[in-house]
């Protein structure tokens, strides 16, 4: 069973999956666009990278309580 205080940590990891999961279709139209080297204001691989590390994080926090 879940305990009640994991239950933050959780929503942190769906969230963060999610956001994860945009970026990744942000990226994947960017690639698709006339000119992919046009500079955009948001790094998507890097923030995609970034969400993944916080998703495993929170995920191992979650479930060590």
């Amino acid at each position: 069973m879940i305990d009640d205080a994991a239950w933050p940590w959780l929503a942190i990891t769906l969230a963060a999956i999610m956001l994860a999961g945009v970026f990744g279709l942000r990226e994947r139209r960017r690639k698709r666009r006339v000119d992919p080297d046009r500079v955009g204001w948001i790094d998507s691989p890097s923030v995609q990278m970034l969400a993944l590390i916080a998703a495993a994080v929170s995920a191992i926090i979650a479930f060590h309580l």
